[in-house]
């Protein structure tokens, strides 16, 4: 099957271009123009096989083929039928064609880049681990576990609420820490040791605007509590927009 389909053809040069020829050698030339396009310049100087192709006789296309060299409309050349004109068409479509394989096999190269790029990001979102670039492991500043207080500080030790410091209340009932402070540490907590092993660093790295995987972890640490069916503190420090 021929690379070229089509070709440019320009009307206005191709009508005085055919001035000198009878109808009958217009017919056989824009047949034989035809030919060597379809072959891309590869025409053989076959005489049978181009008369069967125009459809005469042999001896017909033999005098009109004499006709059309003679006013050089043709010519012949390595034992190929060539035309001036459609040898500069021909490289043209050629090296279109080209063009266009190249940039294609470049825009299949470039897309699968890009989605071995988005394999191995969507990969590292979903890993529990988190690190930094020198592999050094965060530290938690300002999240530090505090003893427990020991049994006789629980029945004496309150706070400003009236409520005792291990979330009961006098009663020895169940009670909501009203403090905002207080309630985002606990929920932090929690969102850390359900995390596993590396939860502490997921949560400081959620809660760091500075941190190179801030977003990376704050979307880890929200879709893990969505998961759990549990609401997002409102007063999470560095959480920015959703993520």
């Amino acid at each position: 099957m021929s690379q070229l389909k089509w070709h440019k053809r320009d009307h206005v040069a191709a009508l005085d271009d055919m001035m000198p020829l009878t109808l009958e050698e217009r017919g056989a030339y824009n047949a034989v123009l035809d030919l060597i396009y379809q072959s891309a310049n590869k025409l053989a100087d076959n005489d049978r096989f181009i008369a069967c192709r125009l459809v005469v006789d042999l001896r017909i296309w033999k005098r009109i083929k004499a006709r059309l060299l003679a006013l050089d409309k043709l010519y012949l050349k390595d034992g190929l039928v060539h035309n001036a004109r459609a040898d500069e068409e021909v490289r043209e479509a050629l090296d279109r064609i080209a063009s266009a394989a190249n940039a294609g096999v470049n825009s299949g190269r470039s897309r699968r880049e890009k989605s071995r790029t988005f394999s191995n990001e969507t990969k590292e979102l979903t890993r529990t681990t988190v690190t930094t670039d020198d592999e050094q492991t965060f530290e938690l500043p300002t999240l530090t576990k505090t003893n427990k207080p020991s049994s006789s500080e629980k029945t004496t030790a309150t706070t400003k609420n009236g409520f005792h410091a291990n979330g009961r209340g006098k009663n020895g009932d169940r009670v909501t820490v009203q403090d905002p402070a207080e309630r985002l540490a606990r929920f932090q907590k929690w969102l850390a040791e359900s995390l596993g092993p590396e939860g502490w660093s997921l949560v400081v790295a959620a809660q760091d605007p500075t941190s190179p995987h801030h977003l990376r972890c704050l979307r880890v640490c929200k879709d893990h509590t969505r998961s759990k069916g549990k609401g997002w503190p409102h007063n999470w420090p560095g959480a920015g927009k959703d993520c």
